[in-house]
């Protein structure tokens, strides 16, 4: 049975089982007319509509929000908050200009000695900086001294176990290297192949190590969401009240699995465990968009990190962005990147209004975080 996105041309979606209790995440092809699933979308496009004209009306969607964009003209906001006017479209720039402050809520630190080598030809490739100064030895001070320059405030750092995938940042590793930084926020992991229980990593990278929350890797480390051995540590996670993250979507490097990676394979863990902040790392890039934002309209506890994603493709893939724009939250998947202040800017020229930008940069991920105003 096929799980790529192929699918979607012949009109079908991978869902996981409704009928399958939480723990047997076996992903099933449905037909997108079978309405049940997904009763949401039955009030817009797909009400009884074959599947061909499903995905051409999805595409149409798309394009007509683009040209509404295009013909639109731009009438720069006033913040409420801050009162600072919105940008003149079409400036160039290559960096943060709006003076308010960012939080990275996806940053990844470590050295060679950490990432396997496709994880490396990758950074080499799209940031020769990071290979250059931070590849060998990376430390405190100059992340720091880098995000500073690229005018970011605080930056979440994480933790991941997938040695056959991407490689292996502990949490001990987290927790140390952003002792001290003011600017650094550790958050651990779950160790599926080593260990104490995931409950007990949990507690322990939380109240011993000083982590703030977790980030959870479906696609790299071969697990679903909801896989038995991990819903004790949601609930550890949702008594300590801290946001967990997953990785969604696809992946180039070698040894993933995609068919982790669908958004909607969160559905079971969101509505069992209503407590716990759930963050939708890349909103399912490429394949599964419309799946992630759906989650935001289905549960109140789930967020959508923007990491991975162009800037200006924000309009197309996210059309109510503005309308649930408490629940997105910036992320740069640094060193995936070559500039984090260069991916503010962009951000900074999107038709949005400031408080809407201000949010999405800012005072969504501090309000996970507990951080102040």
């Amino acid at each position: 049975m096929s799980i790529f996105p192929s699918g979607f041309d012949n009109g079908v979606i991978f869902v996981p089982s409704g009928n399958l209790p939480l723990g047997k995440p076996s992903p099933t092809v449905i037909d997108v007319r079978q309405r049940h699933l997904v009763p949401e979308m039955d009030k817009y496009l797909f009400r009884n509509s074959p599947p061909n004209v499903i995905t051409f009306l999805g595409h149409l969607k798309k394009v007509a929000a683009l040209l509404i964009l295009k013909l639109t003209p731009r009438v720069p906001s006033v913040c409420k908050s801050t009162g600072h006017q919105g940008l003149n479209p079409g400036r160039h720039f290559t960096g943060s200009t709006l003076k308010m402050p960012v939080l990275d809520f996806h940053l990844h630190v470590g050295t060679r000695h950490h990432w396997t080598q496709s994880v490396m030809s990758f950074f080499a490739e799209q940031n020769p900086e990071y290979t250059r100064d931070f590849a060998e030895e990376i430390t405190p001070q100059g992340v720091e001294a880098y995000l500073a320059r690229e005018g970011v405030d605080k930056a979440v750092v994480l933790s991941e176990y997938a040695p056959k995938t991407t490689g292996v940042v502990t949490n001990e590793f987290s927790s140390e290297f952003c002792r001290g930084a003011d600017r650094l926020i550790p958050f651990g992991s779950i160790c599926l192949y080593d260990g104490p229980d995931p409950a007990e990593q949990t507690e322990h990278c939380v109240k011993v190590l000083g982590c703030r929350g977790l980030k959870l890797i479906p696609t790299y480390a071969h697990f679903f969401p909801d896989d038995p051995r991990l819903l004790p540590a949601y609930e550890v996670a949702a008594g300590l009240e801290i946001p967990v993250m997953f990785h969604t979507g696809s992946s180039i490097f070698k040894g993933s699995r995609v068919r982790y990676g669908n958004p909607l394979l969160l559905d079971e863990v969101a509505e069992g465990f209503p407590r716990m902040k759930i963050v939708i790392c890349h909103a399912g890039r490429p394949f599964w968009y419309t799946e992630a934002e759906w989650m935001l309209r289905r549960h109140e506890n789930t967020y959508i990190d923007v990491s991975g994603i162009p800037p200006k493709q924000f309009p197309s893939v996210f059309p109510h962005l503005e309308k649930f724009r408490d629940r997105f939250v910036f992320g740069s998947d640094w060193p995936g990147i070559p500039s984090i202040g260069a991916q503010v800017g962009r951000i900074q020229e999107l038709p949005y209004s400031e408080e809407t930008i201000e949010a999405i940069l800012w005072s969504n991920g501090a309000r996970l975080l507990g951080l102040g105003a």
